[in-house]
């Protein structure tokens, strides 16, 4: 069954845990705009078994600071942490496969991404504006060439764990 995703009051602050079941029902999705503009949410805990993160699920929460991705995790939706300024480190524990376009765009403060599991299909501008990102965790660069770093990178380091790289890229 599929279920309509209520939209949370934007007071909700602190440390956010997603349950696992909502009464009988199972959680593996974050809806559409289920925390769009929750400017006091500083974490997020996502359970095991939710597969998908909507459109514009996380966006403008300008407090949130870190947020781990379970390895169930196969999905973000377009803009789904669009302008996440506080937003320092993304981890993703197992193969992602998809970013949405935009889906970080506007993170500011992001410092790192690491993907433990294989690197997924990413949207355009994923990664726009996201003046702080210096490291990026990837197990293979080829399937990264393509991504557009546009007005993001700068003194950057890539890590492959997979391969024999370790390319160290400076932008001025």
């Amino acid at each position: 069954k599929e279920f309509a995703t209520p939209s949370i009051p934007s007071s909700v602050a602190g440390n956010v845990a997603i349950p696992s079941r909502l009464g009988n029902c199972e959680v593996s999705a974050i809806g559409d705009w289920a925390f769009r503009y929750c400017d006091k949410v500083t974490s997020v805990s996502i359970p095991e078994g939710v597969i998908s993160i909507g459109e514009s699920a996380f966006e403008g929460c300008s407090s949130l600071q870190a947020v781990t991705f379970p390895s169930s995790m196969i999905a973000l939706g377009n803009f789904s942490f669009y302008n996440c300024s506080s937003l320092k480190c993304v981890l993703f524990k197992d193969d992602v496969i998809l970013l949405g376009s935009y889906a970080f765009c506007g993170c500011t403060s992001l410092e790192s991404i690491t993907f433990a599991g294989n690197e997924p299909a990413v949207g355009n501008y994923a990664f726009y504006i996201c003046n702080n990102l210096n490291k990026v965790n990837i197990t293979d660069l080829s399937a990264w060439c393509k991504i557009s770093f546009y007005n993001t990178l700068r003194h950057s380091h890539f890590e492959c764990k997979n391969t024999l790289c370790s390319i160290l890229l400076y932008f001025v």
